[in-house]
């Protein structure tokens, strides 16, 4: 097993004491230099395997996605093996059918559901199932593309048509684009086809292979990654999650409860987002984010972009937060999911059903259900107010530079102690848990949400229609 590698050496008592240090698991220190050395590992494809043969970094890629898998899950490797082949297969047999996609679907999400609850008690630690969730919608993701790929061009979005394949991959491509160390342990999502044409060498131009540009955009990511992993370290040493549990938070006033849970929630988010800023980097510098030129002729690099910074951290809508925060997932549930579901002939209904398998797609605790159906109260809400504020005519109010600043810095601190306040039961998990934590702050949210969403139709509604009338 991988735990025993430095049994023997000093290696686990600096890991141990470090993660204690840091406020973090073991599993979990482990896990990022795992994805910290994704950036010496990039110097290889970026330097030596540009031209090598498909199957060659195939290969590549395989040994060293088992060897980072190996090093934080030991013999539980095997689970990614069997993922890698059933798939493989069922694509070789059944690839481009609605058949494929079905069983995609059944296989995939039964084995991680029951994996899932077999190794993991909700707390969110690091295990097995970390990158494995990743992977089911890496591969969901092909059997959809190989059923696009089957349909005549004129019949493909835009959109299906830059993902579109028209035949089943090989089993090392299938290897290789599940186990690549730029996105197996933490994302980010990307398109076999991606991944197809940059081991083809057909994604970056010869003048950018002899020239490349792509590391000071990598090194970039990298230091944002390090600001916001240490910004939420920071703030989770202050208030760890044990915090909401605790006498201390529960004597507390209300007023004090939702600071806690508006900086406890930055700290959730902040870590993610350095996680997620890290791995971008390590697709930079591998060369595999390569996306195209800009107005100046400039190379790119945004093809494994997760999180938008600037946006997120200006966001003064639940629809801006959502569409700058973990895009790539947001991306491929979009068009593997809520797109699917036009059929019904319902928005809102395709919008619940997509909600609802992310919120599978992490597993079967009801913290999670919960979470995805308060951001959807969340977005609801968003959309009817601004109704309200359109038809009361103080859209003019944003045209004030003052109150446009106030007016912001109160939405982004609205919206972000929404998020968080959503966010505790996704991170508990557990009922007995997260009620408890809402049961303290009098289930604040939960009383305006569910209270506005009863309200709006049946009185607030209506007297706008009279004013108007009036």
């Amino acid at each position: 097993m991988a735990d025993g590698i430095f049994e023997s050496g000093t290696l686990v008592p600096t890991l141990s004491s470090l993660s204690q240090l840091l406020g973090v698991t073991e599993p979990t220190l482990r896990f990022f230099i795992t994805v910290l050395l994704g950036y010496l590992i990039a110097l290889i494809p970026r330097n030596f395997l540009y031209h090598a043969p498909a199957n060659i970094q195939h290969v590549f890629y395989i040994v060293v996605g088992l060897a980072m898998s190996y090093y934080n899950f030991g013999y539980q490797t095997i689970h990614y093996v069997i993922t890698v082949v059933v798939n493989y297969l069922l694509l070789s047999l059944a690839g481009g059918t609605l058949t494929s996609i079905i069983i995609s679907f059944i296989f995939n999400m039964t084995y991680f559901l029951v994996g899932t609850v077999s190794v993991s008690d909700g707390s969110h630690d690091v295990l097995w199932d970390t990158p494995h969730c990743v992977m089911v919608l890496k591969v969901m993701g092909v059997a959809y593309d190989l059923y696009d790929g089957q349909k005549p061009k004129e019949q493909l979005s835009q959109e299906q048509k830059q993902y579109f394949l028209i035949r089943a991959p090989s089993l090392l491509e299938m290897g290789g684009f599940c186990l690549f160390f730029g996105g197996f342990l933490a994302g980010p999502q990307f398109s076999m086809r991606r991944y197809i044409n940059y081991t083809n060498n057909n994604l970056i131009p010869e003048w950018e292979r002899e020239n490349p540009s792509n590391v000071i955009p990598a090194i970039s990511r990298f230091c944002f990654g390090a600001f916001y992993v240490s910004l939420g370290l920071a703030l989770n040493l202050a208030y760890p999650d044990r915090f909401l549990l605790s006498k201390e938070f529960v004597d507390t006033s209300i007023f004090y409860k939702l600071f806690v849970v508006y900086i406890w929630g930055q700290a959730y988010r902040t870590r993610y987002m350095g996680v997620w800023l890290f791995t971008e980097g390590v697709c930079i510098m591998s060369g595999l984010a390569y996306s195209g030129m800009d107005e100046m002729g400039q190379s790119k690099w945004e093809g494994s972009a997760n999180v938008k910074i600037y946006n997120l951290e200006t966001s003064v809508t639940f629809r801006d937060l959502v569409a700058s925060y973990n895009t790539n997932t947001n991306k491929w549930a979009g068009r593997c999911i809520y797109k699917r579901c036009r059929f019904l002939g319902n928005r809102q209904l395709s919008q619940v059903i997509t909600l609802m398998f992310l919120a599978l797609w992490h597993g079967i605790y009801p913290g999670y259900f919960h979470c995805f159906m308060g951001e959807m109260f969340c977005i609801n809400f968003e959309e009817q107010w601004q109704m309200v504020w359109r038809k009361l005519g103080l859209s003019g109010l944003w045209s004030n530079p003052i109150l446009a600043f106030l007016m912001s810095v109160f939405c982004s601190v609205f919206i972000m102690t929404s998020f968080a306040y959503s966010l505790v039961s996704f991170q508990l998990a557990h009922f007995s848990l997260f009620s408890q934590v809402y049961a303290s702050m009098y289930y604040v949210g939960h009383v305006w949400l569910i209270g506005w969403a009863l309200l709006f139709p049946f009185l607030i509604k209506p007297l706008l229609r009279k004013e108007k009338s009036a």
